[in-house]
C-alpha cells in the first residue's frame, strides 16, 4: 500500500536506487521546483491582493501546507536509508512463525496497519475533496473562485479560460498533496504496528512467568525470550523516535498553527471560508499520530504492570530472581515517539495541541475586534 502511494506521487524515496539513477533525481528536482514555484506564486498574490483578507489567509494556509509537506519530503528522503533498514528488519521477522500466540498478535496488528493507511488515505482524500467542490456548492463557479481562494498571478482569471486553467491546476496539487502526505505517513504506522505487536507478545510472555504448569526450565527459557524481544525492541523504538523527533515537531508546530488561522478563517467569513476541509484535516490528523503513540505508551504501561503483577515470587532460583528484577526495573523505562524532545505523542498532547490553538485562535480574534 506504502509502495503503491509513493508510486502514484512518483516519489519511492525507499527504493535502493533512489537518487542513483538519472530518472529518480529528475522526478525529485520536479517536486522541489514545483514547490517553490507554488510558493512563489502564493506569495506574488497574496501581496497584489493583500487588502483582502480572505485571500491573505488562505495564502498562509496554503504556504504552512506546502512547507510543511516541503521539510517532511525533505528530511524523509534524508533519512531513507536509515528508514528502509528499518523497513527491512520489519518485513523480515519471523515472530509470527514461532507459535500460536505469536502468529495471532502479528495478524491482529497488521491489520491495524492496513487500516490506519487506509484511513489516513481516505481522510486526506475527503479533505481535498471538500476544498475542491466548495466553490460548487457555494454556486461561485461564475463568480471564477478558485478551489483555495488563489488565483494565478499576472494574467486575468475573469477570463474563462485562465479560471479553468487555474481551477484544475489547484486540485491536482490538492489530491497530489493527499496522496503524497498519505504516502509519507505509511512507514510510521508500520512501525507502530510492529512496536505494538511485540509489546503485546512481551506482556503475554510476561503474564505466564511462574504458573503452576511450568517447571523452571520453561520459566528460564522465557525469561530468556523476553529479554531477546526487550532489548531488540528497546533499540528499534529509540532510533525510531530519533528520526522521527523533528519531523513530528514541525508537524506539532505547523498544526498549531493550521487550526488557528484556519478558525481564524471560518470565524471571519463562514458562509465563504475554504478551511473546513482543513480545521478538519489538521485535527484528524494529529489525532491520528497522537492516537497511535498512544498505543505504544499504554502498552509499555501494561507490559511494566504485566512483569510485577506475575507470579515470579514462584520462582526459587536466585539467578531467575535478580534477572526478573533487572527485568522490571527496564520495564519502567518510558517509550514512545518524541516531539523534538519536548513531549511525547500520545492523548495529553493532543489536548494540549488543542488548547493551544485555540489560545492563538482566540488572541488572533481578539486583535481583530
Amino acid at each position: 500500500m506504502v509502495r503503491a502511494l509513493q508510486t502514484i506521487t512518483l516519489m519511492r524515496f525507499l527504493d535502493k536506487d533512489f537518487l542513483v539513477s538519472k530518472s529518480s533525481r529528475v522526478l525529485l528536482c520536479s517536486h522541489e521546483i514545483n514547490a517553490m514555484i507554488i510558493l512563489c506564486a502564493i506569495t506574488v498574490n497574496a501581496i497584489q491582493r493583500r487588502s483582502n483578507v480572505d485571500v491573505v489567509v488562505s495564502s498562509a494556509l496554503c504556504v504552512l501546507s506546502v512547507m510543511e509537506i516541503f521539510f517532511k519530503l525533505n528530511r524523509l528522503i534524508y533519512l531513507r536509508k536509515s528508514i528502509a533498514r528499518m523497513l527491512e528488519l520489519v518485513l523480515n521477522d519471523r515472530t509470527h512463525q514461532q507459535g500460536t500466540m505469536e502468529e495471532m498478535v502479528c495478524h491482529k496488528y497488521h491489520r491495524l496497519a492496513r487500516k490506519l493507511v487506509w484511513y489516513t488515505i481516505i481522510q486526506y482524500m475527503l479533505a481535498g475533496a471538500s476544498i475542491v467542490v466548495f466553490p460548487g456548492h457555494l454556486r461561485e463557479l461564475d463568480r471564477k473562485e478558485p478551489p483555495l481562494g488563489i488565483t494565478l498571478p499576472f494574467v486575468d482569471n475573469n477570463q474563462p479560460s485562465w479560471y479553468l486553467v487555474n481551477y484544475i491546476m489547484q486540485s491536482i496539487v490538492i489530491f497530489i498533496i493527499a496522496l503524497m502526505f498519505a504516502g509519507l505517513d505509511g512507514p510510521f504506522y508500520i512501525f507502530i504496528a510492529y512496536s505494538a505487536a511485540q509489546l503485546e507478545i512481551l506482556i503475554n510472555y510476561s503474564q505466564s512467568i511462574g504458573e503452576r504448569s511450568k517447571c523452571d526450565e520453561d520459566n528460564r527459557r522465557i525469561i530468556r525470550k523476553i529479554f531477546s524481544v526487550h532489548t531488540r525492541l528497546s533499540s528499534f523504538l529509540g532510533r525510531c523516535s530519533e528520526l522521527y523527533r523533528a519531523i513530528y515537531l514541525v508537524q506539532v508546530v505547523s498544526s498549531v498553527l493550521l487550526i488557528c488561522v484556519a478558525l481564524f478563517h471560518v470565524q471571519y467569513n463562514p458562509s465563504r471560508s475554504h478551511s473546513y476541509g482543513l480545521v478538519c484535516t489538521s485535527v484528524f490528523k494529529m489525532w491520528m499520530f497522537c492516537y497511535t503513540g498512544q498505543l505504544i505508551v499504554s502498552k509499555a504501561d501494561e507490559f511494566n504492570i504485566a512483569v510485577t503483577s506475575n507470579c515470579w515470587y514462584a520462582l526459587w532460583n536466585r539467578r531467575d530472581l535478580r534477572d526478573i528484577l533487572f527485568l522490571q526495573l527496564n520495564a519502567q523505562r518510558h517509550y514512545g515517539f518524541s516531539i523534538g524532545g519536548f513531549g511525547y505523542l500520545c492523548f495529553e498532547t493532543f489536548t494540549k495541541i488543542m488548547k493551544t490553538a485555540y489560545s492563538f485562535y482566540a488572541f488572533l480574534q481578539q486583535v481583530m475586534d
